[in-house]
């Protein structure tokens, strides 16, 4: 009895690791999102006397957001990639299991 018990508690907590997991997940997922948009807004929302950057020319300010929203492009386009990478080279393999499956069937009738 003391045994189920304990593997409905070990249950419970795995359970809850993993919604937390998922929570964090989606956390970081926003962070990534809208951190370099933060640090844009308040790099340029700085009061200063001597601010050098204020002296440039607006392109200045457009190249920067280019370039934060270049790399933040190209890191959601490897996450994806890696992602479709991943679930491609699993339908591989289990489609060279299912022939490997069938190719000993017919081994076995012959």
């Amino acid at each position: 009895m003391t045994k189920i018990t304990e593997n409905l508690v070990n249950m419970i907590f795995n359970l809850i690791a993993y919604e937390t997991n998922e929570n964090m997940r989606i956390i970081a997922i926003f962070s990534v999102v809208f951190l370099p948009m933060t640090f844009i807004a308040g790099f340029f929302g700085m009061n200063f006397k001597t601010f050098p950057q204020l002296d440039y020319d607006l392109s200045y300010f457009w190249w920067v957001t280019g370039v934060s929203t270049a790399i933040m492009f190209v890191i959601g386009t490897y996450s994806i990639w890696t992602k479709w990478v991943a679930r491609f080279f699993r339908y591989l393999l289990r489609r060279r299991k299912a022939a490997t499956q069938k190719s000993r069937e017919v081994e076995k009738r012959l």
